[in-house]
């Protein structure tokens, strides 16, 4: 019987010290006890859900084949939960936040908001590096900054206008989000390979695109103040389109460990 209450509002009641130490006990005690460590491992996999004195034995568990076996499952259950896809799209709402300071030209906020959305950004591409190996990863980082500054030099010195398949794209974009969406409760692996397939070919382009879109509206006559908020508009569209290409080819081309 557990030694606390969780809907107590009572601190001394939620966390006793009691059950803490009763908990490390018999974390301790079942640490190489393979029958109930499997017996956990078993109900995990099942998503029954685990009491905390038992997510303490697998914290504990000295056993190398049991560990192998947690990690692979904990794997199996974030991919369960959040879907194969790492980064497919950028956090919209500070997209929009940064748009929205733009437009007023307040533009210390909006480096502000650019600088902490790369932080961001980057902590969360950071699991990669627990699901596919390095080698893979420095592979298709590469091919993406190929294929990005290959594209983004076509969209620079071309003189034929994109104007038409920019929106194309975009369109195309806005169906590759609410396929994703909706993706989220089918767990279809098929069309999860097929939102990589469209991503690679819709950021390919928007690459070119932006960029001669930014070249288009650079003018040397603007105030400083519009000059960096093009600037900065043009760095986010550039990044994003960057970010998704390399996470639509890691998922088409990356090697799993």
């Amino acid at each position: 019987m557990f030694q606390y209450d969780p809907k107590s509002s009572i601190a001394d009641e939620f966390i006793n010290d009691g059950e803490i130490q009763a908990s490390l006990a018999y974390a301790e005690a079942n640490k190489n006890n393979k029958e109930v460590i499997d017996a956990i491992i078993k109900k995990a996999r099942e998503m029954k859900g685990l009491t905390h004195r038992e997510a303490a034995v697998l914290l504990e568990c000295e056993l190398e084949e049991e560990n192998k076996e947690i990690e692979k499952l904990a794997k199996e259950i974030k991919e369960r939960f959040y879907g194969k896809r790492i980064v497919m799209f950028a956090p919209l709402g500070m997209i929009f936040f940064m748009g929205s300071a733009l437009s007023k030209l307040n533009i210390v906020k909006a480096q502000g908001m650019f600088w902490i959305f790369s932080i961001l950004m980057g902590l969360s591409l950071s699991n990669i590096f627990f699901i596919y190996s390095s080698g893979s990863i420095v592979r298709t980082f590469l091919v993406s900054a190929a294929t990005f500054g290959g594209m983004s030099l076509y969209g620079y010195t071309t003189k034929r206008s994109l104007y038409g398949l920019g929106s194309f794209l975009i369109m195309g974009l806005w169906g590759m989000i609410i396929a994703s969406i909706v993706n989220i409760f089918m767990h279809s692996s098929s069309l999860d390979w097929m939102l990589s397939f469209l991503g690679v070919g819709i950021f390919t382009g928007l690459t070119a695109y932006d960029t001669q879109q930014l070249r288009a509206i650079y003018s040397e006559n603007d105030v400083t103040d519009v000059q960096e908020a093009k600037a900065i508009s043009g760095a986010l569209s550039l990044y994003l389109n960057f970010i998704n290409l390399f996470v639509s080819l890691l998922r088409l081309l990356g090697n799993r460990e």
